[in-house]
């Protein structure tokens, strides 16, 4: 009884109401984006006519969501390295030629050479001394190794991951580079998910030695292990990189607190890989409603990379107007995220702009 009418009187209270309120109107403008993205198909008992406008406009793409992984107890945080065949250029990816990891505290390993699909770049084999040939001969540094291709290199790899309990990789400037790159290669081969089931999260340690040493005169690995180890070492071998990144980790005394800070899901980079993606694809045919000033290139980017190009802002014009579009942009991606922005003053800047151009 008590609790009755303890709900009773919490239903009457103004925030109660508010957020009553805010979610009937995030229920309407939901309802209103799945109408324009579905057209008539949305609608139910359509009778079959060719003239039906039944093209399906793309959901909503979300970038990356960077945030914080919770670390359970008995993590088991692995430093992680790659070496390629190139870096990254244009959005192109570089092939892998070297996976190197170790875990942090009881200096278990794996490594293994990985046979690329494209050609190794003159600046990457004077750098990492990976030299692979037509006959599919494999050398470092003159000497000759066994490599793998990519998927059975990433099957050994995840069996030996998922020995351990939560892992947590560490890679030295891994936001930018390792782990875009490598999970770009898992997509190739489709053994994503496969990797997530073992690895829940990644860390750049690039930040987490920014955040500890802020007066530091740079933040290259091999920079670090000169300023905090006192120490040179074969830079460019993934072995050798993943030892000196267990080394600076192990001497900073990092916490798991301390880790935690700068990790983030493994989704986080997939999504923003496939958000990047949309927005090369789609960008271009923006342009013209950049230069005439109907919105910023900031702006241009949030809608490509959510999926639309000008075609699709047309379409989704001619269905509802400036309601669709509205909707569309405000409507809530699958990361919770409005698909464009929900900021009022953009909104009353770019919309009624769009809805002149479009017209």
């Amino acid at each position: 009884m008590k609790r009755r009418k303890h709900s009773q009187e919490k239903s009457k209270l103004p925030s109660t109401k508010r957020r009553r309120l805010i979610l009937k109107q995030e229920r309407v403008i939901t309802q209103g984006a799945n109408e324009v993205l579905e057209g008539a198909s949305y609608q139910s008992d359509i009778a079959l006519d060719s003239n039906l406008d039944v093209e399906q406009l793309p959901e909503a793409v979300p970038s990356g969501n960077f945030k914080a992984v919770s670390i359970p107890e008995n993590s088991t945080f692995v430093a992680f390295d790659l070496e390629t065949t190139d870096l990254v250029r244009g959005g192109r990816m570089p092939h892998i030629t070297q996976i190197a990891a170790k875990t942090i505290g009881t200096n278990d390993s794996f490594s293994a050479y990985v046979i690329p699909k494209m050609p190794i770049s003159s600046a990457a084999q004077d750098i990492t001394g990976i030299v692979y040939n037509n006959s599919g001969t494999m050398t470092v540094r003159g000497k000759h190794v066994e490599p793998k291709t990519l998927s059975s290199a990433v099957t050994k790899l995840c069996d030996w991951l998922a020995q351990y309990p939560h892992v947590f990789l560490v890679a030295h400037n891994g936001k930018t580079f390792d782990y875009p790159v490598f999970l770009s290669a898992l997509s190739s081969i489709g053994s994503v998910g496969r990797f997530m089931d073992c690895v829940i999260g990644l860390i750049d340690s690039l930040a987490v030695f920014k955040k500890k040493y802020p007066r530091l005169s740079s933040y290259k690995q091999e920079e670090l292990a000169k300023s905090l180890l006192n120490a040179t070492y074969g830079a460019h071998d993934a072995e050798e990189d993943v030892n000196i990144l267990v080394d600076l980790v192990s001497h900073s005394k990092m916490t798991e607190k301390e880790l935690s800070t700068f990790s983030f899901p493994p989704s986080a980079v997939c999504n923003q890989l496939k958000y990047n993606k949309m927005k090369a694809s789609n960008l271009p045919s923006l342009h013209p409603l950049i230069g005439k000033g109907v919105f910023r290139i900031t702006i241009a980017e949030k809608i490509a990379g959510s999926g639309f190009n000008i075609s699709h802002l047309r379409k989704n014009f001619q269905r509802d107007g400036e309601d669709g579009l509205y909707n569309t942009f405000v409507c809530k991606n699958s990361d919770g995220q409005p698909r464009v922005t929900n900021t009022k003053k953009t909104l009353e800047e770019v919309i009624p702009k769009l809805v002149q151009a479009l017209k």
